[in-house]
């Protein structure tokens, strides 16, 4: 079936390739090439604009036989285009003959270099005066067209606008490598961009060989083999579509059942200490400043701070411990287990985190200060968040009661799908496939 396939390609490049003696058509690719490279270097004769033309098939051999390269050049010196401004990538040889080569390329010296994908990739810098790229087969791989067309799309190249051309034979094996590639992208921009729903595995799609059901639906000519990737192409985009749909609808579930009820629940029961604690801050501006450390009443601030940092060395990790008392809430605190560092909270209905610093200046204690002048604008916020979390809940149960709309349509594209594998036999070979392979292990049995 690799024969079968690189024999469909060189096919679909040129007849010749196959038989020599086949006659050449005016309206071939290669033919509709020609004419295009030419048109385009006479229109840029005067700028002296550069061409590059890839091909992967028929590269030349120096043994008489009939290639695309050859064939190429042939007809444009016919046109009057100079041989010397004509070059195979493939004359370069060594390293200094490829240097010379890609400046002659981007001073203008020569104007057409034809080559394959491999000698034509990266590290070529011949951009400066490339005006049109030309495919006349198609590589196996997406990144192939990407390295292709990296030539001239690529800065440093002169020209504001250039051409790129794909050639075609319209009801060729082109149809299938095309599909290929497109196959292939589509998988591997799944994968980078894990838009296929998250999942584990992938079909095995780089498969360069066809199947006998194919190849027959491809050589009688059946537009049945067009309706069928069409078909197949829909029904993959939708299928990505019902598993982004359901891993959404997952994740939805337990956002409205576990997340935002728990999320909601703890908000609430903030919101209810805060308060029943703000209802017992006292006023500790000025002289009414009073605290309590280790069970020692202090009025001034100074001499809290220097006992407040004393009473750190008591404080464990993961044990909670009082330091002291300020406006009737406790002052409890644990040690950071990871940096070792104390971890201070003011105690009430609520618990609130103060960001204290491990030394013994005063702003230690007019950030417990300022906590408890907080709750006022805590209350207001944490309000807020409620409502805010309330409205997500409506909003999530909205899209959880959106249906799938296009499972209608994945049913109509299964049927239709089921009738053309039927009418290209498929169906049928899949079912000897299926035989042969249930025979083959019971005779291993």
């Amino acid at each position: 079936m690799l024969l079968v396939t690189n024999d469909g390609r060189k096919a679909a490049l040129d007849l010749r390739m196959i038989d020599p003696s086949m006659p050449d058509l005016p309206n071939s690719k290669i033919n509709m090439a020609v004419e295009n490279i030419y048109r385009i270097w006479l229109e840029n004769k005067e700028d002296k604009l550069t061409q590059l033309v890839f091909c992967d098939l028929s590269t030349p051999k120096n043994d008489g036989s009939f290639n695309v390269y050859d064939d190429i050049k042939n007809k444009l010196i016919a046109r009057g285009v100079p041989a010397d401004e004509i070059e195979y990538i493939h004359n370069a040889k060594t390293n200094p003959q490829k240097l010379k080569l890609f400046e002659d390329m981007r001073n203008g010296t020569k104007r057409i270099l034809i080559g394959s994908t491999s000698k034509m990739g990266a590290g070529m810098n011949v951009q400066d005066k490339l005006i049109a790229l030309h495919h006349l087969d198609c590589p196996w791989r997406p990144s192939d067209i990407e390295q292709r067309e990296g030539r001239i799309l690529r800065q440093g190249n002169q020209n504001d606008e250039v051409e790129i051309y794909r050639y075609v034979t319209e009801g060729s094996f082109d149809a299938y490598s095309y599909q290929l590639i497109q196959t292939k992208a589509t998988f591997i921009n799944q994968i980078m961009s894990n838009s296929s729903g998250g999942g584990r595995t992938a079909e095995d799609l780089d498969r360069d060989t066809l199947t006998y059901a194919e190849v027959k639906a491809l050589a009688s000519g059946n537009p049945l083999i067009l309706e069928k990737f069409k078909v197949e192409n829909e029904l993959k985009q939708l299928y990505l579509s019902k598993s982004r749909y359901d891993k959404s609808h997952i994740e939805l579930e337990a956002k409205y059942n576990t997340e935002l009820p728990r999320e909601l629940k703890y908000k609430k029961k903030y919101l209810s200490g805060l308060e029943e604690d703000i209802k017992n801050v006292k006023d500790l501006s000025a002289d009414n400043f009073v605290i309590t450390i280790r069970d020692k009443i202090y009025d001034s601030r100074k001499d809290a701070s220097t006992k407040f940092y004393e009473s750190f060395s008591l404080l464990k990790p993961r044990e909670e411990t009082k330091l002291g008392e300020i406006s009737g809430f406790d002052i409890v605190g644990t040690k950071d287990e990871l940096w070792y560092k104390p971890v201070i909270y003011i105690k009430g209905a609520g618990k609130y985190k103060v960001e204290i610093n491990n030394t013994d200046e005063i702003g230690n204690i007019l950030k417990l200060e300022n906590m408890l002048k907080s709750f006022d604008n805590k209350i207001g916020t944490v309000k807020d968040q409620i409502a805010y979390t309330e409205k997500q809940l409506i909003d999530v149960k909205e899209e959880l009661d959106k249906p799938f709309t296009q499972q209608g349509r994945i049913k109509e594209l299964q049927k239709e799908k089921a009738r053309i594998d039927s009418e290209l036999d498929l169906d049928k070979q899949e079912n000897t496939r299926n035989i042969e392979e249930t025979n083959e292990e019971e005779m291993e049995r």
